[in-house]
């Protein structure tokens, strides 16, 4: 999500996805709205009770400076911002050399949450100064790509490891999660060498259904993929069986997936789409897959 004060614009980050129906005891809770619009930001210190004493949240967008580590602490703040009426809260990391951390951004199922870092903090908080500001918002609620970037390197430590994703580079899925009952999803990837029997995590993402959305991955013959999907937030939590395919994207192109519940019958409950055998992208050819529950 973007924001502008003056002439300051800085982007900021989500961890709780829109909750577009009452889940778990909680109320629908919608994000920013998608596209742009104006709202009123004030600075709220370390979001503490002292430092927000005789500061109006309510209606307005708050700005607070806080370490971005303590879960406890970020579900309480988000939660008496709620109570006040705030329309979010902006958490800027208030610790030198750190970047801005998940775990103190919690608090998203109460009110929307949006991380930006401690230099982003330091600038927006000079731009509003110490009176509520207008302030410019651009969000986009359901981004259409999502990018993959891994690389692993051998027996070296590379001076700029860094990875540039091009049309020329990647392997795009087109990718489509369908409406359930509660159209909820967790989304989890790993990837490790193909001659490695453990790999690193890579990254998650939680969201509401229907979604169709364009997932880009580095082409690299010498990576496998393990690509997660938890239907609903309650399955995860029971440690439900997930759907997993099993990837290499030895070359550019794309296709075609539908991602989501599966049949709940024996025997289908998941299907893994086992390393070797599954559909490489490119040259509109493809091998055949050969699917066994897992």
């Amino acid at each position: 999500m973007g924001i502008t004060a003056g002439q300051t614009s800085v982007q900021g980050r989500y961890v709780e996805p829109d909750r577009e129906g009452a889940y778990g005891g909680d109320a629908p809770l919608k994000m920013f709205a998608n596209g742009n619009q104006n709202v009123p930001m004030v600075y709220g210190g370390s979001g503490s009770a002292a430092d927000l004493a005789g500061v109006q949240v309510s209606g307005k967008l708050v700005l607070v400076r806080r370490p971005t580590n303590d879960y406890d602490a970020a579900v309480d703040l988000a939660q008496r911002l709620a109570d006040a009426g705030a329309l979010g809260v902006v958490v800027a990391e208030s610790r030198d050399g750190y970047q801005t951390g998940q775990t103190g951004l919690y608090g998203g199922e109460k009110l929307p949450v949006v991380g930006v870092t401690r230099e982003q903090g330091l600038a927006l908080q000079q731009a509003i100064g110490s009176q509520p500001a207008q302030v410019a918002l651009s969000s986009t609620r359901r981004s259409p790509w999502v990018y993959n970037p891994a690389k692993f390197w051998k027996q070296e430590i590379p001076a700029n490891p860094a990875i540039t994703m091009t049309a020329g580079s990647m392997a795009v899925v087109n990718t489509t999660y369908p409406a359930h009952e509660d159209e909820y999803y967790l989304v989890a990837n790993a990837v490790w060498p193909k001659d490695e029997p453990h790999g690193i995590y890579i990254s998650s993402m939680a969201f509401w259904g229907p979604v169709q959305r364009l997932e880009a991955y580095p082409v690299d013959a010498g990576l496998r993929w393990q690509r997660t999907v938890i239907p609903t937030k309650a399955m995860a939590s029971f440690g439900a069986v997930t759907w997993s395919r099993w990837d290499v994207f030895a070359a550019t192109g794309s296709r075609t997936e539908v991602r989501g519940r599966l049949p709940l019958r024996l025997g289908q409950l998941a299907r893994t789409e086992q390393p070797g055998t599954t559909p490489l992208l490119g040259g509109g050819a493809a091998t055949r897959s050969t699917r066994s529950p897992t």
